[in-house]
Parts: C-alpha cells; structure tokens; sequence
C-alpha cells in the first residue's frame, strides 16, 4: 500500500512510518523543512517538501494514495 504521514519525524510519526517501511510498504512523509530531506529518506521513505496549508501541494502529494495519516500540530 501507498501511505502518507505528516508530522515529518516527530515521536508518533516516526515509528510508524518505519513500522510501515519495514512491513514493505511505500511511505512518503511531509515536511515543510528541506533540511529534514535525508533524514527522512535514510528510512527509507520519500521526502516531500511542503506546506500542510497548501491545498495544491496537498492533493498534489495526497494523489495515488491508499491511506493518509495527519499529525498536525496546534499552532
């Protein structure tokens, strides 16, 4: 299955993510910081870089997907 996660690597969502790598899944995970790009794909999972406010990167990112996970926090 094809998953998004948001929350980049944070407590929650990375171990899920690698939960999800690891039982062979194909994982992408938002981030709005390019910095964290080789963190993310040293899981194993594809970086994507943007704004979870941004609607067009959103459906963008979202297309093709069988299962998001959203970890927004509050602001």
């Amino acid at each position: 299955m094809k998953y998004v996660i948001t929350g980049s690597t944070g407590h929650i969502s990375k171990p899920l993510s690698e939960q999800l790598i690891k039982a062979g899944h194909d994982v992408t995970i938002i981030s709005s910081n390019d910095d964290k790009v080789k963190q993310i794909e040293d899981l194993g999972a594809t970086a994507s870089i943007g704004s979870v406010e941004d609607v067009a990167f959103l459906t963008k990112t979202f297309a093709g997907t069988d299962a998001v996970y959203t970890m927004v926090p509050p602001k």
